[in-house]
């Protein structure tokens, strides 16, 4: 472009302004006016380099386009539908203001403050908006309000985004001038039909959705975009907030008269002692199926029942008013009453294994899925209330699922009696009127399905356990003792670990992993059935004292065999893992290695003492005493006056002796701090428990406390009180609960 710095006067500023206003005045016409011409000529001003004239340009555009809107100011106000004029009108002048804003994008740039954009459009409000008063005896808002058409209003509406007299919050005019009025006329005229709507909640619901659907097929019309969330506020404060306590009632009355089949978990629990393996079963075969739903494929919509007709109801009520935040809380809140209250009903009736309560769970389940249709935050509702519930079960949900995966490892597809590849049968009485002959009862599952569906019953169970960090340790510690004295299924047990899989507990993974993989391994060495040696890497096996012990002659010749198999590993005995198979009196009994490493004496010595133990096995005071302890108890050896011998074959009481062993020891010459100690055993109970009665705590603390110290029920209640003023737990009347 040929522009350069130019000098320019008060004559030439004249002369320059002419020509631009007479290029500017096509743009009025409908014309083209000659934009580089223009353009060029405010460059000429701003670059003056004698006097500078851009604000007195900046004016002067600033009054041109004033008397543009003075000129479209007739034509509105002279019409009786001066709305639909005015949307006219103002299409045309933000042409007009868009056109000059681009040719003075050089005086944009050159002048503090607001655009020739904006500032055009402030001029149009001064001239025009200011004036609706005056000429109409009305507001442009007021009169978009109340009688305009809906397509008429959300182009007028749209003039007013362009209004900013605060560039801190572009939708100041908006807000003030119309959406105010237009929420307000909302509120007003809803507020006052609720009050004359007397039904019951479930036509309400209906009231509430056709009102809601009308009001938002409305709002893209009639409101900005902005404005929606605080239309849907409104909206949920007349219709649910104002009713709030009315609704909670009178959808929990629907819920509630919906009876939960708990007969069917009670009669699981009585049948579960006359289960055998012969293939008969009690009449809870048919109820295992129908709660289960099976074998219904992944795909299918949730099982539908007869007795179904409240849920139903409840889902009508939900589909009307789960649209709004405000009726979806309160819909969530109601679940979380009636889940609460159906655990707190049938804290009893679940049994000692999983079964029962999965299918408590598959009972509440149904309840989401038919009367909350299937919605995913409220079947995390449920999860989590039954969460709660199940931190109080005993034996603890932990328990359970331990005992589970023992099943499932042992054999996957008999896990459930109700699962049986067999055909399942139940005999009739013929004396009720039946043949005496066997009945199929319940659709079969094919091997995989069953797997599927175990693992399932394993995965929803597992994700209401609390405390996942104190399962792992519980689960590593029951997984060594199946790997190693069981039948080890490694197959099967890298599949439970996976189901287990999360973020954050990689290091129990790697760890599970890693004591499957030795069991592996040791299985591909070891081909000898009566010599079976494990190999395991220490760092991830579960860990005990170090002991020094003088290893008996043909256990030291096994682990030289395995030292030349594992050149680059230094081997040593995990006492506290594995166990020997050794013949005494004529029996095979199942030992540790200390145990045996004294019962070896023996072999050479008709009476052994501790001082003689001690320097053959070199074993410590405390363990000698520990390990004649277990084998007294175990009746293979009898204390005669200091002295020890073996016993006879009809004393021994129990095969497994190093089951007997325990590394507690019994000093009664040994301080304990009494009151520490039951503050600790307390505070073990109640954070697998979160909440207990104190005498279900007292019972619970004698099972598992300590023979070395004598229960003192004062003490235990000094403890109590001392970690109540510690914060740690609260005692609420004769309930305890810990607080994390």
């Amino acid at each position: 472009m040929d522009v350069g710095r130019e000098p320019v006067d008060d004559e030439e500023f004249a002369r320059i302004w002419g020509l631009i206003e007479k290029e500017m005045e096509k743009l009025g016409t409908g014309m083209y006016c000659n934009a580089i011409e223009v353009y060029n000529w405010i460059y000429v001003v701003c670059t003056s380099c004698t006097m500078r004239f851009e604000s007195k340009l900046y004016w002067k555009i600033g009054d041109f386009i004033y008397m543009k809107a003075r000129e479209m100011r007739t034509e509105i106000f002279g019409r009786d539908n001066w709305v639909h004029e005015y949307n006219q009108m103002f299409r045309k002048f933000k042409e007009i203001v868009y056109a000059i804003d681009e040719m003075s994008d050089f005086l944009n740039e050159c002048v503090r403050g607001r655009t020739i954009r904006d500032l055009g459009f402030l001029l149009w409000e001064r001239c025009i908006l200011q004036q609706t008063m005056k000429y109409k005896h009305t507001t442009l808002g007021a009169e978009l309000v109340n009688r305009s058409k809906a397509e008429e209003v959300r182009e007028a509406i749209e003039s007013m985004r362009l209004i900013i007299p605060d560039q801190k919050q572009p939708l100041l005019y908006y807000t003030q001038r119309y959406e105010q009025y237009a929420i307000q006329k909302i509120r007003s005229k809803y507020e006052e039909e609720a009050k004359q709507q007397g039904m019951d909640v479930e036509k309400y619901s209906f009231y509430v959705n056709e009102k809601i659907c009308h009001e938002r097929s409305m709002q893209e019309k009639v409101f900005l975009e902005e404005s929606w969330p605080k239309v849907e506020s409104v909206l949920e404060e007349v219709f649910v907030m104002n009713n709030k306590e009315r609704i909670f009632e009178e959808v929990y009355g629907i819920l509630c008269q919906y009876k939960l089949p708990v007969d069917k978990i009670a009669r699981m629990v009585n049948d579960e002692t006359d289960m055998n393996g012969s293939g008969v079963i009690g009449s809870c075969e048919n109820d295992f199926y129908e709660l289960h739903g099976a074998p219904s494929s992944a795909g299918d919509r949730c099982v539908r029942f007869a007795r179904d007709v409240f849920l139903e109801r409840m889902s009508v009520v939900y589909e009307n008013l789960s649209g709004l935040k405000s009726s979806y809380v309160v819909l969530k809140e109601v679940l979380v009453k009636y889940v609460h209250e159906k655990c707190e009903e049938n804290a009893n009736g679940y049994g000692t294994g999983v079964e029962p309560l999965y299918t408590f769970y598959c009972m509440l389940r149904h309840v989401v899925d038919v009367g909350y249709l299937e919605d995913k935050e409220c079947l995390q509702v449920l999860k989590r209330e039954l969460s709660v519930a199940c931190s109080k079960l005993r034996p603890s949900i932990e328990c359970r699922l331990l005992d589970f995966c023992d099943s499932v490892v042992e054999d996957p597809q008999n896990v459930f009696v109700f699962l049986n590849t067999k055909p399942l049968v139940m005999h009739r009485n013929a004396e009720e009127g039946v043949s005496d002959s066997k009945a199929m009862i319940g659709p079969r599952m094919d091997t995989d399905s069953k797997i599927v569906f175990v693992r399932r019953v394993f995965g929803t169970l597992f994700k209401m356990i609390d405390s996942k960090q104190g399962f792992y340790e519980m689960y590593l510690d029951r997984l060594s003792k199946r790997l190693l004295r069981g039948r080890p299924n490694p197959e099967e047990e890298r599949k439970l670990v996976q189901l287990m899989k999360r973020k954050g507990n990689h290091d129990f993974v790697r760890k599970a992993e890693a004591m499957i993989g030795d069991v592996a391994i040791s299985m591909s060495y070891n081909k000898d059935a009566e010599r079976f040696v494990w190999v395991l890497t220490q760092a991830y096996w579960p860990s005990s004292e170090d002991v020094e012990v003088a290893i008996p002659h043909e256990l030291e010749m096994i682990k030289r065999v395995y030292n030349g198999k594992f050149e680059r590993k230094r081997l040593q005995w995990a006492w506290h893992l594995g166990k020997v198979v050794v013949e005494v009196i004529d029996r095979d009994l199942e030992m540790n290695i200390l145990q045996y490493a004294v019962i070896d004496m023996f072999n050479r010595y008709e009476r052994i003492e501790a001082e003689l133990v001690r320097k053959e096995t070199r074993l410590s005071s405390k363990i000698i005493k520990n390990v004649m302890v277990s084998l007294i108890k175990g009746g293979l050896v009898l204390n005669m006056n200091g002295e020890y011998v073996l016993g006879n074959s009809e004393d021994i009481r129990i095969r497994s002796i190093c089951e007997l062993y325990s590394s507690e020891v019994d000093e009664p010459d040994h301080e304990v701090d009494r009151n520490v100690y039951y503050q600790s055993l307390i505070s073990k109970i109640l954070k697998m428990s979160k909440q207990m009665t104190i005498a279900s705590l007292v019972e619970e603390a004698k099972k598992i406390h300590t023979e070395c110290i004598e229960y003192d029920g004062a003490v235990f209640e000094e403890g109590i009180r001392t970690l109540d003023e510690k914060g740690i737990l609260e005692r609420n009347g004769e309930v305890c609960i810990y607080l994390p």
